[in-house]
């Protein structure tokens, strides 16, 4: 999908990539607090699972290769 930006755009977009580091402790935290209020607990006690190995490879798939990035070889 981001195949066809040009570099400076990806650049942009990796530098606002980085605070996705934050999302891991966000999602522990409103998980928590979500169970201590009670509302929809199975939900929420599998909500950080479903998010990490279902939603995040996802949407890895869909944003693609980095055209940016030298090549393998």
């Amino acid at each position: 999908m981001l195949e066809r930006l040009d570099s400076d755009t990806m650049i942009q977009i990796k530098r606002w990539g980085y605070l996705l580091v934050l999302v891991v402790p966000l999602t522990a935290a409103v998980s928590a607090w979500m169970l201590s209020q009670g509302i929809n607990t199975l939900f929420w006690a599998w909500f950080p699972i479903f998010f990490f190995f279902g939603l995040l490879p996802v949407m890895d798939y869909i944003v693609g290769k980095d055209p940016a990035n030298p090549d393998e070889e």
